[in-house]
């Protein structure tokens, strides 16, 4: 099976939102401040107001708080992709399905990849992510197919040549 298709800026950063509030080190970074935030708020309510002003006080400041993080993320992944250098990445992609391997081909490059090297296997909605390394994926839209029998008969094939490998 082969698949032509162009990768857009949408395409990338659905990429990172799919991943980076999945990803181990982001949720720990994340964490952290938002435990920071929790103690600095907590610290700064009233002290002679009473329990409902107070819990009603923290809920709010965290709702702020966590919005400001999720600002933040979101910011930092736009501002990280916002870059003439990402030509090589924001072209067309053609990917060959094959028994033992996969490749991948642009105008810059041609991999072919043994599907043991596939760590992760995601599907959303929208987008087929083949991830060769833990922060790393292959995307592939389900606007490159005609329907969504030949969606699945691609993801059903990547499934069972991953499973196997």
């Amino acid at each position: 099976m082969t698949i032509r298709y162009q990768i857009t800026f949408r395409d990338i950063m659905a990429f990172c939102f799919y991943h980076y509030p999945r990803s181990p080190v982001v949720i720990g970074f994340y964490g952290v401040c938002f435990v920071i935030i929790s103690l600095s708020v907590f610290q700064a309510l009233p002290k002679h107001s009473d329990a409902v002003t107070k819990v009603i006080t923290f809920a709010i400041l965290e709702l702020i708080g966590f919005s400001v993080l999720a600002a933040v993320l979101a910011l930092s992944v736009v501002l990280s992709l916002v870059s003439r250098k990402n030509k090589t990445v924001l072209t067309e992609h053609t990917i060959i399905l094959a028994e033992e391997s996969f490749t991948e081909e642009t105008p810059y490059n041609k991999t072919e990849q043994k599907w043991t090297i596939v760590q992760k296997l995601a599907r959303t909605k929208s987008y087929i992510f083949i991830y060769v390394a833990q922060y790393m994926a292959h995307v592939v839209p389900r606007r490159v197919f005609r329907d969504d029998a030949e969606w699945d008969a691609f993801y059903e094939y990547c499934r069972r040549k991953t499973q196997a490998a």
